[in-house]
């Protein structure tokens, strides 16, 4: 939600510096991001079984999207060549997730006796 607010504060600059993908476009992504994230948090809340596998899943196609924008769209080389930086981190955080969601410490969370 953050990156929402900020593109919409700094649209009139992002518009000026003729980027190559138009503000609003990244707007629209990072709205539809920010909701896809909310529900995924809701349904984790919710003890929703799905979310073992949806969790690392969305964090995957995440890490995708925000990949391709910095290889596609960089200006600099410095923003060009943190793409394996950031894929590593991403990658850490998804297997993490993996892991965490799924581990047997964590199946009775998930199981329909334990929801409140």
């Amino acid at each position: 939600m953050g990156r929402v607010v900020a593109i919409v504060q700094q649209s009139n600059v992002l518009i000026e510096l003729n980027n190559k993908i138009d503000p609003r476009i990244r707007l629209l992504i990072a709205l539809i991001w920010a909701l896809w994230f909310g529900g995924v948090t809701v349904a984790l809340r919710q003890r929703r079984p799905f979310t073992r596998r949806a969790i690392p899943i969305t964090l995957l196609l995440y890490a995708v999207s925000e990949l391709s924008l910095t290889i596609v769209f960089a200006r600099n080389q410095p923003a060009r060549s943190s793409w394996l930086l950031n894929g590593l981190f991403y990658l850490i955080l998804i297997v993490f997730s993996y892991w965490a969601l799924n581990r047997t410490a964590v199946t009775a969370y998930f199981e329909k006796e334990s929801r409140d």
